[in-house]
This record gives C-alpha cells, structure tokens and sequence, in this order.
C-alpha cells in the first residue's frame, strides 16, 4: 500500500474524505479518492470547485445505503455508474450499481505523476466478476484528467459500466457537441423540453418531488430532471467532443473519448439536466436506464472468462474564449440535428444504431 499522506477534500466534507492530489496544471487541483474506486470527487481551479459538489458534502462509503436511493449521497463530481446496474434502482440492485463506494486496492502513484489501484468488483454467484484496474492520469497542459480502466472478468460476465461526470451549471448555461440525433428518455417528462435540450434555464428553480408528475403543469412546476439520448459525430480519429458552454462563453467543461473504442452498445452520448439542483451531466456508456431494461433488450456488455476491456475517457476544463471556440471547431460540422420521441423500444434501437 502507497505511504502517501492523503489530503482531506476541501468544501463541505462530514465524512472526512481524503484523496491524492493530482496537478495536470500549476491552477489546478484533482482529487482522486482511493476509497471510493478512486472516483475525482472534486476539481479545484485557482482554488474554486469547477465539478459539482453535492449539496450533501463528500461522502464515504459508509455512507451509502444499498436499497432504494440510498446512494444518492454518494454521487458528485467524477461519478462511474456499474457494474452491475446503471440507471434507476433495479429490485436489489441500487442506483448506478456499487463500483463508486468500493474501495481501491494497492493504490500507488504513477509515473506521471497520476494514481492507480485495483477495484475488485467480484460479486459471487449473482457476478458480474470483474476486477477493475483504474489509473487517473493528469493531461499534461491541460486543465483535465483521464480516467484510463482495465476491466477483466475472471469468470464471463454480463455488466454495465457508464461514465457519468457532473458539472455545476447556472442561467444562460449551453451544451454544444455534434449530435445528429436527440431522443428524450420516454418517461413524459423529458420530450417536454426537446426543444430546448441545449440551454439551462430556471437554474435553482422547481419543487422537488419523486416520483415526477408528467403533465405540463408538473413539469412546469418541478423543474424535474431531464435526459437525452444522442448520436454524436466523431472526427477523423474516432474521437467525440462534448462541453457545457458557461454565458459568457469564455469558460467551458467537456469530456472527449473515441466512439470506436467503445462496444456497440456504449456508442450513444447521454445527457443529463438537472437546473433545479443546477448540475448536468455529460454521460459515456451503458444506457441509464437500470439494468433490467438493457437485459430484456439485450444491450449488456459481456466479457468472456479472462478477456480484458480498456476505456479512456479524458474530462477537462477550458478558460478564455480561445481556448473554448477552438475546442467547439475541433468537433465536426453537422446540419440541424434530427429530434423525435420514442417509446422503450425505439430507445433501444437508437443505442443499436451506429
């Protein structure tokens, strides 16, 4: 086990949560949590948060509840949904599954100046049996970090994995990428806002209940979560661009990965809003939608006995207008994108689609 000292999370933090510092830039501060999978549960630029904090401060482990929502104290920042659900609670299955409150195994620092450990996500008889080698790497230059996974199985293995990084959002707030296609979540509330998936508005605004009333009244009034399911353009390379434009348009967080890399099933983008709580997310991987759902679809991932899966996702921070606009002309120019509603079995033919 690595001798360095942990530094606790700064900001609200009940549990005293303690990670390793990362510094891919002198302004910049990464704090990876060998607790909780090393998650990044907090980024801090000139010592200001730039991904969400929830309101419930940093979380331990054991903090979190397995049945129902219990998690939901859990998730902030740099959040990784699976292995064994994705989406809502799913009978025992807890929201986004466990991976983000196991603790990493024999964590040491990199080379490079990053972290790694090994998560052992074995769950016996029901599986998956996946162990996950995870390295955070800062991004030399950049105001990022990646997130680079092994994933084994040491028996085959159905699972779900997703990348589900939160950022803080306020009025006037943009989403820009090179989507082709937007479908809402088919739960009545999200194709009420199709039109305007792109922008945050009544940020702080709505009442909080669950489960979410669909009529437009409701929607209107709670200011409810909403998702969307995009197909994104990627360049030459394979690689895709995704970023949460700030008003001014001169600060902007993103996540980059290459589609092609991805199993079929993980290629459709997944984003997140929620302006009452003012946070959003930009999400990579398996459909959010609970694991029950993706099974009966069959639109889980799989690896055989042995076999060995790699996902790099790199999440990143921009300031000045240059630095924003030329990140926004590095994605690919795509005419005015499709936006249609479907019912679950048109969702599911939009993650099958390439």
């Amino acid at each position: 086990m690595a001798k360095e000292k942990l530094v606790p999370l700064k900001g609200f933090n009940p549990d005293g949560v303690r990670g390793v510092v990362l510094r891919p830039t002198k302004d910049c501060q990464v704090y990876a949590v060998p607790g909780r999978g090393l998650e990044v549960l907090d980024v801090l630029i000139d010592g200001e948060p730039v991904m969400w904090r929830n309101p419930a401060g940093h979380r331990g482990r054991f903090s979190w509840q397995g049945a129902g929502l219990g998690p939901l104290p859990c998730i902030e920042a740099g959040f990784t949904g699976g292995l064994e659900n994705a989406g809502a609670p799913n009978g025992p299955l807890p929201l986004h599954g466990t991976f983000s409150v196991t603790p990493a195994l024999d964590w040491r620092r990199t080379r490079t100046g990053g972290v790694s450990g090994v998560v052992d996500c074995r769950r016996l008889v029901v599986g998956p049996s996946i162990v996950v080698e995870r390295a955070v790497e800062p991004v030399k230059g950049r105001r990022a970090f990646r997130y680079i996974d092994r994933l084994t199985a040491l028996v085959a293995s159905d699972y779900m994995w997703l990348y589900h990084p939160n950022f803080p959002v306020e009025e006037g707030t943009t989403f820009v990428s090179s989507e082709t296609l937007v479908v809402p979540r088919p739960d009545g509330v999200a194709e009420k806002g199709l039109k305007g998936y792109r922008s945050y508005e009544r940020v702080g605004e709505g009442c909080a209940r669950f489960p979410p009333g669909t009529s437009e009244a409701a929607v209107e009034e709670e200011n409810f979560e909403q998702c969307f399911i995009m197909r994104l353009v990627p360049d030459a390379a394979g690689n895709v661009r995704a970023m949460l434009r700030g008003p001014d348009g001169d600060s902007a967080a993103y996540v980059k990965y290459n589609a092609n890399a991805l199993p079929p099933e993980q290629r459709a983008f997944q984003l997140w809003k929620n302006p009452r709580d003012g946070v959003s997310g930009l999400e990579v991987g398996s459909p959010f939608m609970g694991w029950s759902w993706a099974a009966q679809r069959g639109l889980l991932s799989h690896l055989r006995a042995n076999e060995t899966r790699t996902y790099e996702i790199e999440i990143g921070f921009l300031r000045g207008r240059k630095e924003v606009e030329a990140f926004a002309a590095a994605m690919p120019r795509v005419a005015t994108p499709k936006m249609k509603v479907v019912d679950s079995d048109g969702l599911a033919e939009v993650y099958r689609s390439r």
